[in-house]
């Protein structure tokens, strides 16, 4: 199973289960930590600028650094293949 498909199913439990979220204390909080978590965990470019930064928290970013140090997204540095969508 996909992060992507992952992150469908747990936003459309937390859309479905209003009824939870009254027995639950925390219960919506919860879903959010872990559907933005897991969104972390999907590579992403960074934006390149006068330095590069993370595209989730426009946070600066080392080049060649596998995580923003600021919030953890997973950072994608192949910038050479950016408009190749032909695999």
């Amino acid at each position: 199973m996909t992060n992507e498909k992952v992150i469908e199913i747990l936003e459309e439990v937390k859309l479905n289960n209003d009824s939870l979220s009254q027995y639950f204390k925390g219960f919506d909080e919860a879903f959010e930590i872990a559907i933005n978590s897991i969104k972390k965990q999907i590579p992403k470019k960074p934006i390149p600028e006068d330095c590069f930064t993370c595209p989730s928290c426009e946070g600066y970013l080392i080049y060649g650094d596998k995580y923003c140090q600021e919030c953890g997204q997973l950072i994608d540095w192949d910038l050479e293949g950016e408009d190749d969508d032909n695999t």
